[in-house]
Order: structure tokens, then C-alpha cells, then sequence
């Protein structure tokens, strides 16, 4: 008979649920880049990028706090500790950087969608979170490589 595997506990899920966050995240810069070139569906498409960027925050919390649950059990040494500490630095970051991205972000939309804003000034607003979107990207890629490193170099693995 068939029967559904189980959930592991708390911190190992931390596998699980990482890779959402990254590609929600990653994703936000493209829809931004399209509210700028396609002035016709600017509305939509910033919009859009707003709902990902929600799940990807969401999602990036919920990340990092199995990523520190699981950290309280993973096996430690002097080669994996700054690893593990730069991976922890890097992804505590994005995800601060993406809940304050997400507030003003969230207003900007507010704000755009009832049409208070110029269009020199949306044009100006989108590039500044399209870079800011960037940067956050960049802290990410390298935050994932180090969680990378301790799975593939080092051998660490979740509980299930």
C-alpha cells in the first residue's frame, strides 16, 4: 500500500525549503526590468514583481530560521566554521535586505498602481529597486555557494 513519506523534523527541512526563496528572488530583477521596457504593462508586471518578491521574503525567512535550527545540530570543526558563519552572514542579510525591499517596495506599488507618481519618477523608483534588486541577487548567489560548500565539500546533511 501507498504511503506518504513524513516531514522531517524542523531543522531538516532546511533543504527543503531553500531553493523557493532563491528562485522567487531571483526572478524579482527580470519583472522590474519588464515594468521598465514595457511601459504598456508597467502596472502589471510591477505587480508581479511585487508578489514575488512577497513569497521570496517569505520564503527566505522561513529559510533561514530552519537553516539556524539545523545549525544547532550540524557538525562542527575549524574548516566548516567560517563557512558555515560567512553562509549564515550572507543569507541572515538577504533576508533583512529583502523585508525592508518588501515595505517599499509594497508602498511604491500602492502608490503607482492609484497613479501618484510621475512617470519620470516611476522610471527613476524602478531603476533604483531594479539595482537594489541586483545587489540583493549578488548577497544571495554568494550566500547560496557557501551553503553549497558545507553540503558538497564538507559533507553536511540535514536530519530526516
Amino acid at each position: 500500500m501507498f504511503q506518504l513519506p513524513t516531514l522531517p523534523p524542523w531543522e531538516g527541512l532546511h533543504p527543503l525549503v531553500i531553493h523557493f526563496p532563491i528562485a522567487l528572488i531571483a526572478v524579482t530583477p527580470i519583472f522590474i526590468l519588464l515594468a521598465i521596457i514595457f511601459k504598456e504593462q508597467q502596472k502589471n508586471f510591477t505587480i508581479s514583481a511585487l508578489i514575488l518578491l512577497f513569497l521570496g521574503t517569505i520564503g527566505a525567512i522561513v529559510a533561514v530560521e530552519t537553516g539556524e535550527a539545523a545549525m544547532t545540530i550540524a557538525k562542527r570543526s575549524a574548516e566548516i566554521n567560517p563557512v558555515l558563519l560567512a553562509h549564515q552572514t550572507a543569507m541572515t542579510s538577504v533576508r533583512n535586505l529583502s523585508v525592508i525591499f518588501l515595505i517599499f517596495y509594497s508602498v511604491f506599488t500602492y502608490f503607482f498602481v492609484k497613479n501618484k507618481f510621475k512617470r519620470s519618477l516611476v522610471f527613476l523608483l524602478q531603476l533604483i529597486f531594479l539595482i537594489y534588486s541586483g545587489l540583493v541577487l549578488l548577497l544571495m548567489i554568494n550566500g547560496a555557494h557557501q551553503g553549497a560548500r558545507l553540503v558538497h565539500e564538507f559533507g553536511i546533511q540535514s536530519v530526516m
